[in-house]
């Protein structure tokens, strides 16, 4: 009997363990996730996920780069136009609070990252974020822009953006939107221009 072949507009099984993998290194980080249960959320048994990825790093190197690949898009599909150097940061700031806002879990495992910043996945995440930094950074280039580094500015933005998603739940009493509030592009692109547009 042959594998069951993939039928259209359903979730294959690497797609289905990549997406069990991320709720649980988001959730628990990479030491206490476990490959059986990660299996199990996928519907899968350990040794075929182990078909699928080798070993538990290379699952979480899978992960992280999927997530830095669709952020990464996200990005480089606001910045194609050359509009006005303001109506650029603006399209920079809705791809990224959009992303955010789609993949709140994403936010949670780089956070965690960010917050440990000793685990396997520090390095992964710094290889795949300083460069995406320094793509936007370059992308800008130079703009009307206070006396700051538009490299720390973009910094404080995204570490507000990032926050804010991994730290919101559903539950209006929840911390993160307690401090936050609900999802609002708005108020990430009050922070972008406060922190780098001149004052017309």
């Amino acid at each position: 009997m042959g594998r069951p072949r993939h039928l259209p507009g359903t979730e294959d099984t690497r797609g289905r363990i990549l997406r069990a993998a991320v709720e649980a290194f988001a959730r628990q980080g990479f030491d206490r996730a476990t490959l059986a249960e990660i299996g199990r959320a996928a519907g899968i048994s350990r040794p075929s996920l182990l078909h699928h990825f080798s070993t538990k790093e290379a699952l979480y190197e899978a992960v992280v780069h999927q997530v830095f690949e669709g952020l990464g898009a996200a990005i480089a599909g606001a910045l194609t136009s050359e509009p006005p150097w303001d109506r650029r940061l603006r399209a920079l700031s809705d791809a990224y609070c959009g992303f955010l806002t789609d993949h709140p879990t994403h936010a949670r495992l780089v956070a965690r990252e960010l917050v440990e910043g000793d685990g396997p996945g520090a390095r992964l995440v710094r290889d795949r974020a300083l460069p995406l930094l320094d793509f936007v950074v370059a992308a800008l280039g130079t703009g009307p822009v206070r006396q700051i580094s538009l490299r720390h500015a973009l910094l404080l933005v995204v570490s507000d953006g990032l926050l804010a998603a991994a730290a919101r739940s559903d539950a209006p009493d929840s911390l993160g939107h307690l401090l936050w509030g609900p999802p609002d592009p708005e108020r990430s692109w009050a922070l972008a221009r406060t922190l780098l547009l001149e004052a017309p």
